[in-house]
């Protein structure tokens, strides 16, 4: 679904039907969301492109898997990178959002979680569901390197502008936020102690505000926005659909930093203002 959420009232309102996402990304310019949805009784995992404006819905793609959540979106908006699994274990694929023609890159035998493009845009780091570890994936050759096996519960990635570093989202009863240096794999921790927020959640998402000395967080139904410095973490919005029984499955902070897009893998999309 795409909703609209009344920040006063609560108010929520259906403005599209999709299948229930449990990844997201968005072209810059906040027209299309493109999802990921899993395997059902009834078909494959897919991949979909929603209008925000009208909430019209396309069927981009069958995966033929099922979609673990992660997806990025090349510079160029024609692509896009995602995460699946299947019987022959987990890969990389990449859709042509043109023709909807679909390619495996890379193969990993474990599950992989979030992934984010690097600025070459022809390597994706990517979290492993292995408790500990961080790939880089090479999107041409499909080879893989360890950047750190230091990682508690990776699921989810955001390059930072230095290029040198990522910030990486760990669910669990100690969630943290992490930074690793892409050079040395060195892992430090500029903000702990989210487990109150996050829990163990695998589908917790991370995503830099404009002046990336703050991040915010989502986590089964809650936003939240850490700052850097202080890892100081304060809730923005939390039961967000609490009610449906999912949890919040994708993140995207639009160009004017005040509101973010929010994929929920019952209700849908919603847009809310952090600002």
């Amino acid at each position: 679904s795409l909703i609209r959420l009344d920040r006063s009232t609560l108010k929520q309102t259906v403005l599209a039907r999709s299948d229930s996402p449990t990844g997201m990304d968005v072209v810059s310019d906040s027209t299309n969301a493109f999802t990921v949805s899993p395997v059902t009784f009834f078909s494959g995992g897919k991949l979909s492109k929603i209008n925000i404006a009208g909430g019209q819905v396309e069927r981009i793609a069958f995966v033929g898997e099922s979609a673990s959540g992660g997806i990025a979106l090349d510079k160029t908006g024609t692509n896009a990178y995602i995460t699946s699994s299947g019987f022959g274990g987990a890969h990389i694929q990449k859709v042509d959002l043109t023709t909807g023609r679909t390619n495996v890159v890379a193969s990993w035998p474990l599950q992989l979680l979030g992934l984010a493009l690097e600025g070459n845009g022809t390597t994706a780091l990517v979290a492993v569901n292995d408790v500990k570890s961080l790939l880089r994936v090479n999107l041409i050759s499909g080879a893989a390197s360890l950047i750190s096996d230091k990682l508690r519960n990776p699921t989810s990635v955001a390059v930072e502008n230095d290029g040198v570093s990522v910030l990486v989202l760990e669910a669990g009863v100690d969630s943290a936020i992490a930074r690793v240096d892409l050079r040395t794999g060195a892992v430090t921790r500029p903000a702990a102690g989210l487990g109150s927020i996050m829990g163990t959640d695998l589908s917790s998402r991370i995503a830099f505000e404009p002046d990336e000395k703050n991040v915010l967080v989502s986590g089964f139904s809650v936003l939240a926005r850490v700052n850097l410095d202080t890892g100081a973490a304060t809730i923005i919005r939390s039961n967000i659909c609490a009610l449906s029984g999912g949890r919040l499955s994708g993140l995207f902070v639009e160009s004017s930093g005040n509101t973010v897009l929010l994929s929920h893998d019952v209700c849908g999309i919603l847009r809310v203002r952090v600002k």
